[in-house]
């Protein structure tokens, strides 16, 4: 797993939990950058931008899925790569995903916005938070769309205008 940022608001307890793809687009920065910072596909441009206007929500955790790291935190910093996570990958990191997320404790709420290949990762977290589970559906608009509307329906923020590091 990669280290972890200064910041440990995205591993906090949450409440909430936002599950996202890693992003074929990354920023070719070398060195380690947060992985919010170093994915920069539309539904990472969205996020950073919804962190930046309204500050991080309470209890918000984010956690991406990562082709070579595996199950990160937003602030984990990550070197560049080029690796893609196909199904048989993601079929292979369900355990280690499934006990991470019990880790997690009590949420009130959790969204999944990952592409289809990276669904049999996360297959049983419906067990783990059954009722609480939102799955974004349709193409990458809409399910960035989705996202969207579900953070903005999230506590206010703990700190206003800008996210961390």
């Amino acid at each position: 797993m990669a280290k972890q940022g200064n910041s440990l608001r995205s591993n906090q307890r949450a409440g909430h939990l936002l599950l996202l793809g890693c992003s074929g687009r990354k920023r070719a920065v070398t060195g380690k950058l947060p992985a919010l910072e170093r994915y920069d596909g539309v539904n990472f441009r969205v996020l950073r931008a919804f962190l930046h206007e309204r500050g991080w929500p309470t209890g918000l955790c984010i956690k991406i899925l990562s082709a070579k790291y595996g199950l990160i935190d937003a602030t984990d910093l990550i070197e560049f790569y080029d690796q893609r996570l196909d199904e048989a990958g993601a079929r292979q990191l369900n355990r280690a995903v499934l006990k991470a997320f019990a880790r997690l404790g009590e949420l009130s709420s959790v969204f999944v916005n990952l592409g289809a290949d990276y669904m049999p990762a996360i297959y049983g977290i419906d067990r783990l938070f059954p009722g609480r589970v939102t799955y974004a559906t349709g193409g990458i608009g809409r399910k960035m769309a989705e996202m969207k509307r579900w953070l903005c329906r999230l506590p206010e923020s703990m700190a206003g205008g800008e996210v961390r590091r």
